[in-house]
């Protein structure tokens, strides 16, 4: 059964690339058939696992962020998101999810001078403007996670609906015709999904760019998300690909 799905899927992504559903794919779309069957499972896996990397050492840069941040879901974390298992906002509840700090119950208050000092002088430009930075840098990461494990979360319900559909006739009646309903059905989804989290992404790194320069910080890290998105992205179709060759 696992075989025939796979033949199933094999026609559907060959289907993709002959049709006009190509027109709505990038480049990252192509580049990502074409790993799918050139790249070995292995050396996939050490790209994704490189991919996951940089954008670790991207916000451990920052140095705002907890470990648990930095390290990002773990493996395990995925495949409960991937199944369902747990929500989204639980995920990503659970990773920014504060640590107490240790000795916090005598940690004196930010109001009151510690004896021998005198009271606090009202925050300076540049406390202010690091604190902005903190801000919308905090967001703009925990919405990316956010978005991340939603796009994650979409591609394994769809593969699913896929699985479903060939299954329910225990693949018998499969004729090309039927094959490439599914496909018809899948493809569109997939592709809208897609486009929606493209847009989601650019909306996050705009604001988070706007933000930074209004404060006069730098913003290359935008960029740098940006462009580990996309391989982030196409490494995620390109394991999916890869699988049901």
């Amino acid at each position: 059964m696992k075989k025939a799905w796979k033949i199933i899927l094999s026609i559907l992504i060959f289907f993709v690339v002959i049709t006009t559903s190509l027109l709505v794919w990038q480049w990252d779309n192509i580049m990502a058939i074409y790993t799918g069957i050139t790249v070995d499972e292995t050396k996939l896996e050490e790209r994704i696992a490189e991919n996951k990397k940089k954008f670790s050492e991207i916000i451990e840069n920052e140095q705002i962020f907890d470990q648990k941040v930095i390290d990002g879901f773990s493996k395990e974390d995925e495949e409960k998101i991937a199944k369902g298992e747990i929500t989204v906002e639980e995920a990503v509840d659970k990773l920014f999810e504060e640590e107490p700090e240790q000795g916090e119950n005598v940690k004196t208050s930010e109001n009151q001078p510690i004896q021998g000092q005198q009271n606090p002088t009202e925050p300076n430009q540049k406390d202010e403007k690091s604190a902005k930075q903190k801000e919308l840098l905090q967001a703009a990461v925990k919405e990316m996670y956010t978005l991340k494990a939603g796009f994650t979360k979409r591609l394994a319900d769809l593969e699913r609906e896929g699985k479903r559909m060939y299954i329910a006739d225990n693949g018998k009646n499969m004729t090309m015709e039927n094959k490439l309903k599914i496909a018809d059905y899948l493809m569109p989804q997939f592709v809208q999904a897609e486009k929606e989290c493209d847009a989601k992404v650019e909306t996050v790194l705009t604001t988070l760019s706007q933000g930074l320069k209004e404060i006069g910080a730098d913003t290359s890290v935008v960029e740098t998300i940006r462009k580990q998105y996309k391989e982030e992205k196409q490494l995620k179709k390109t394991q999916y690909i890869k699988e049901y060759l």
